[in-house]
């Protein structure tokens, strides 16, 4: 999560936003931003409304992922339509995740859909994972995702 300073033009939404406590770095969720001050739920110290730090959403990185037939390695014979599906849900599915254990996991359980054109073989799986690590500047392994399923058993 981001935060950023609260405003007078704040506002919170429907969902509500969280807010920080600039004292012990609590986070709180709030409804409504229609008071002055609040009790810490962490320290119990009373702190004004401004100077609390409210959550901000980051801008999605928009990037469009492309990859060809013989950069995903898959079958010769993988029509061209699958290749854009799976493109196109790879680029919708990025975004939306907050860890690149998350996005490797959505990404193979879309690929399995596709596994008779070779896009869970090992070669397309290190492809989906080179470029979630791209994507998030990591460093997990093609079997991370799995590897943390067994350990949560």
């Amino acid at each position: 999560m981001n935060f950023t300073e609260m405003k007078k033009s704040t506002r919170v939404g429907v969902s509500g936003k969280n807010i920080r406590c600039p004292h012990c770095g609590n986070v709180t969720r709030v409804y409504h931003l229609s008071w002055c001050a609040l009790q810490c739920q962490g320290c119990d110290k009373m702190v004004d409304k401004y100077e609390f730090e409210i959550e901000t959403k980051v801008a999605a990185k928009r990037t469009k992922v492309n990859l060809k037939r013989s950069e995903w390695q898959c079958y010769l014979d993988t029509p061209d339509e699958v290749i854009e599906k799976v493109n196109k849900f790879f680029t919708y599915v990025l975004p939306k995740c907050d860890t690149p254990v998350l996005a490797q996991r959505i990404m193979y359980e879309h690929l399995d859909r596709y596994v008779q054109w070779g896009f869970l073989d090992s070669e397309c799986c290190q492809v989906a994972t080179d470029t979630i690590n791209k994507y998030f500047k990591s460093n997990i392994n093609r079997w991370q995702c799995l590897n943390e399923a067994v350990i949560r058993g």
